[in-house]
């Protein structure tokens, strides 16, 4: 630390050197000292060590006050833009590790990591701010996009260039600096939320909600955790003994499942038989049925031999039929070549 008057008087060569030995040290050190130098020019650099932490500071034009830019933390080493109308800047560059305090400024770019303990007030309409390391707000402060027009806001992450899309991460750290939940916009501007999505108002989407393959079951009766539509392929069987055979280009089913609640659809064709005894079963549901569960169906079937005609019912996953008022368990021998079934039931899986 060292301060000069920054005048060299004509002199012999070795207070002449001794003089340019005591300028030398006072520039290369901003004038530091805790008091300010004897001699003051405009625009002047000075590090004011009587302030804790020390405070970097420049002589105004008109060389009658100090400026004070910012805070220097020597046990820290870390340095501090101070806020204020003193502490405006129309663009602010950094490229190291920055703490704003308050700034107001037209464009703030920093490519290392830029904290916020205060605001940032982006007061210019078209300003922004630009950081291509981590932007972390602290608690005190808040981290706000406000628009100076009625176009939109906007939050951008570039990848390597401004050309290739980014991934956008915000994160919720706890007191031990652990991230409790983070929420991430992908490249591909898919966003994953860490625990869920409130919501207050509508939700509106121009490509529908899609859910995960797997069901992630919830407890709560107000959550819908799944939606799921698809094919199925329907089969027709004897409980007993013998065989059906399907017309496999006219046979198929349709299901929608939302939530635990399921509706299946079928057409069914029978193309041949070989002696079917017993209970006709349906099976191939792409679900399986709750035990307890209750169900509604409506059917319709027809080219049944005589004795049920049109007159059947599905219960549990089995066809029955109806003659002479009376339920036929044993309906798998009416059915021939030719038989149709075309039903819709919905239950609880």
């Amino acid at each position: 630390m060292s301060q000069h008057d920054m005048s060299i008087v004509n002199q012999g060569f070795p207070a002449f050197r001794a003089d340019l030995n005591d300028a030398l040290p006072a520039l290369a050190s901003n004038n530091s000292g805790a008091t300010e130098p004897s001699t003051m020019f405009a625009h002047q650099w000075w590090v004011d060590t009587s302030a804790t932490p020390n405070l970097l500071k420049q002589r105004n034009a008109d060389n009658d006050a100090w400026i004070t830019v910012g805070s220097l933390d020597q046990a820290a080493d870390t340095f501090t833009l101070t806020g204020g109308s003193a502490g405006a800047f129309t663009t602010l560059s950094a490229s190291g590790t920055s703490t704003l305090a308050a700034v107001t400024a037209t464009t703030v770019t920093a490519s290392g990591a830029l904290s916020l303990t205060g605001a940032v007030d982006n007061v210019i309409s078209g300003g922004s701010l630009v950081v291509k390391g981590d932007l972390q707000a602290h608690q005190t402060s808040a981290l706000t996009i406000g628009t100076q027009s009625s176009s939109e806001n906007r939050i951008r992450s570039y990848g390597a260039d401004t050309a290739t899309p980014g991934i956008l991460t915000l994160s919720q750290y706890s007191s031990n600096a652990s991230v409790v939940r983070a929420h991430t916009f992908s490249a591909a501007g898919l966003l994953t939320l860490g625990n869920g999505l409130a919501v207050t108002g509508n939700i509106s989407t121009t490509e529908g909600i899609t859910f995960p393959a797997t069901q992630v079951a919830s407890a709560d009766a107000n959550t819908l955790d799944d939606y799921e539509t698809g094919v199925w392929t329907p089969v027709l069987t004897p409980s007993t003994s013998g065989t059906i055979t399907l017309n496999a280009a006219v046979t198929k089913g349709f299901y929608t499942k939302v939530g635990d609640v399921y509706t299946a659809s079928c057409v069914i064709l029978v193309d041949s038989i070989s002696s079917p005894v017993g209970l006709l079963a349906i099976t191939g549901f792409p679900f399986a049925v709750k035990a307890t569960t209750t169900g509604a169906s409506g059917i319709y079937a027809d080219g049944f031999a005589s004795g049920i005609g049109t007159s059947v019912m599905l219960e549990d996953g089995y066809i029955f039929g109806f003659s002479g008022g009376f339920r036929v368990t044993n309906s798998a021998p009416f059915v021939q070549a030719g038989s149709w079934v075309k039903f819709t039931t919905t239950f609880h899986v």
